[in-house]
């Protein structure tokens, strides 16, 4: 490759264009993995737009190589190890291994660390556990003595001392890298009536399942939301009962036991619509979850009592059709209701 810049530029000096058209199609019908570092820097100083995109998108494509070999990462062109930090795509690698990386390219020449303010903010620090963060990134000179580095240490550690309200804080700072969305599988009665505590994760097709771990307690007829990217299990039973007469209050904190109810969200809180309660009689009440209170607290009741009802939240009104007790209406609630 050296040889093909010294005649490149020669070329240019000189005149010949068709000599500069061959090293263009060479450089382009020979990129590959191991060179493109090398034709990326040929192509920002010699070839022509089209060239350089392609040779940039490759590098971009090869960040799981190009950042585990020492060597290739510190000779990373600031603008493409700039846009390898912007993928929302980045699964392989921790967080605090990405901060490792930048630091690894900083300390490479002195003339870089201009550049660490704009490459350390494209880092997640809330996605790195508190005692991380202390341990490593807050003993690491840059966070020390620049200014913008060290807010972007505070903010996450202020992230990480709330944790109930977490939920509601959330930004592209707090966003975990992957694009993919997976359907997950929590607990559950098995066909010869055994609870169950298995977490699986069908792939984006659903073609297949992976077990990823477990519940704290094994549970069924219970409810799971989301907010924020953080998943609530709520209420349900250890026991298999017909009647449902053990409904559980441990995992959720409810202010009343349930079971066979639905759980839905509006305007980042949890709301819990009536169901089965203890001997196994039937309920009307609601209540509301806030996680910046970490608190439940009744709202208005429903107005039957109901279990085994289906709901469902669409454009911020939550709707609820009913199921035990042959209710055939659809009735909604809305945030000013509670």
């Amino acid at each position: 490759m050296s040889s093909l810049e010294d005649t490149l530029k020669a070329a240019e000096i000189l005149l010949v264009r068709d000599a500069i058209k061959l090293c263009f199609k060479f450089l382009d019908e020979n990129l590959n993995q191991e060179n493109c570092l090398e034709v990326l820097n040929i192509a920002k100083k010699f070839c022509p737009d089209e060239i350089r995109q392609k040779a940039a998108s490759y590098v971009g494509r090869q960040y799981k190589t190009i950042l585990q070999d020492h060597q290739r990462l510190v000779e990373l062109d600031e603008d493409i190890l700039r846009d390898i930090l912007n993928k929302s795509e980045l699964r392989e690698y921790s967080e605090l291994e990405l901060f490792d990386c930048v630091m690894t390219w900083l300390r490479h020449d002195k003339e870089r660390t201009k550049a660490a303010r704009d490459l350390l903010k494209r880092i997640r620090f809330p996605l790195i556990p508190a005692d991380d963060l202390q341990k490593f990134v807050q003993e690491t000179s840059i966070m020390k003595t620049d200014s913008e580095c060290f807010r972007y240490l505070q903010d996450a550690l202020r992230y990480h001392s709330q944790l109930y309200t977490q939920p509601t804080l959330q930004s592209q700072k707090t966003q975990i890298r992957s694009d993919s969305a997976n359907l997950l599988v929590l607990g559950g009665r098995t066909s010869d009536n055994k609870v169950c505590s298995d977490i699986w994760a069908a792939d984006e097709e659903c073609s297949g399942w992976k077990k990823l771990g477990e519940l704290r307690t094994p549970v069924y007829n219970h409810c799971a939301v989301v907010i924020g990217n953080f998943l609530f299990v709520i209420g349900g039973q250890y026991k298999f009962e017909a009647a449902g007469k053990q409904p559980t209050n441990e995992v959720a904190g409810m202010l009343e036991k349930r079971t066979r109810f639905h759980a839905g969200v509006l305007s980042d809180h949890i709301i819990a619509v009536a169901g089965g309660t203890l001997l196994g009689n039937l309920t009307n009440t609601v209540e509301e979850y806030r996680p910046t209170d970490n608190k439940w607290a009744f709202t208005a009741p429903f107005p039957v009592a109901v279990a085994d009802h289906a709901g469902t939240t669409h454009k911020g009104i939550l709707y609820i059709s009913g199921k035990e007790n042959r209710m055939h209406d659809c009735l909604s609630l809305e945030p000013s209701q509670f």
